[in-house]
C-alpha cells in the first residue's frame, strides 16, 4: 500500500511541469476549457467534470464542457443556485454527501464536488467533478491546483482575447481597422 502510494506521489510530481507547460501554452478559449479538463482527468481519478465559467454581468455560470456527465444540454446557473452554485457564491471548495437533499441532486446531476476558479480575488468559473473512484486522501489538493492553474490560464486567455480585439478595431468607432481586413485576406488566399 505504502509503495502504491509512493508511486502515486512520484506520478504527481513527474506531471506538475507537464501539466503547467499544457495549460499555459493554450492560447484560445476553448483548447484552455479542453486542457483543464484533461489535466483534471490525468490527476484527479473521476466519473465526472463539468466546467462551469461566470458572466460576471448576470451573475450566472455557464456549462462550457463536460466529460463523462449524463446532461445533454447547455445549462446556466445563478451563483448560489445548487453545489456549483454555492461554491461560487462562498468562493471555496465543498462537497456533497451522497444522501443530500433531492432538488440539489436533480440541480447538480452527477456532480459532487465544486472548486471555484479564482484569480485574484475574482470568480473565473466553477470546476465540478463527480465520484472520486478510489480516493487516496490528496484529492482535494490536487483540485485546488488545477483550479488555480485553470484560473490563470483562463484570465490569460481572456487578456489574450482582449488584446487581439484591440489591436483588430478602431478605438473610437469600434470598426474593424486596416490591420484587420491584411490578415483576414492572407487567411483567405
Amino acid at each position: 500500500e505504502l509503495k502504491k502510494q509512493n508511486e502515486k506521489y512520484i506520478y504527481f510530481v513527474v506531471r506538475i511541469p507537464e501539466t503547467v507547460k499544457h495549460l499555459n501554452s493554450t492560447v484560445t478559449f476553448d483548447e484552455t476549457i479542453s486542457s483543464i479538463i484533461r489535466v483534471t482527468k490525468d490527476l484527479v481519478n473521476t466519473d465526472c467534470i463539468e466546467v462551469y465559467i461566470q458572466n460576471e454581468e448576470k451573475r450566472m455560470l455557464t456549462l462550457e464542457a463536460a466529460y463523462g456527465s449524463k446532461r445533454k444540454e447547455t445549462i446556466s446557473l445563478a451563483v448560489g443556485e445548487g453545489l456549483i452554485g454555492k461554491a461560487a457564491e462562498l468562493k471555496m471548495m465543498i462537497a456533497q454527501e451522497s444522501g443530500a437533499p433531492s432538488g440539489t441532486r436533480a440541480l447538480d446531476g452527477q456532480i459532487m464536488h465544486a472548486a471555484p476558479m479564482i484569480f485574484r480575488g475574482r470568480l473565473i468559473g466553477v470546476l465540478g467533478l463527480g465520484r472520486l473512484i478510489n480516493p487516496t486522501g490528496d484529492e482535494k489538493r490536487l483540485i485546488a491546483m488545477v483550479t488555480d492553474l485553470a484560473a490563470v490560464s483562463l484570465q490569460n486567455c481572456e487578456k489574450l482575447s482582449n488584446a487581439q480585439e484591440e489591436a483588430n478595431t478602431d478605438p473610437l468607432t469600434k470598426l474593424y481597422n486596416r490591420k484587420y481586413f491584411a490578415e483576414r485576406s492572407l487567411d483567405e488566399a
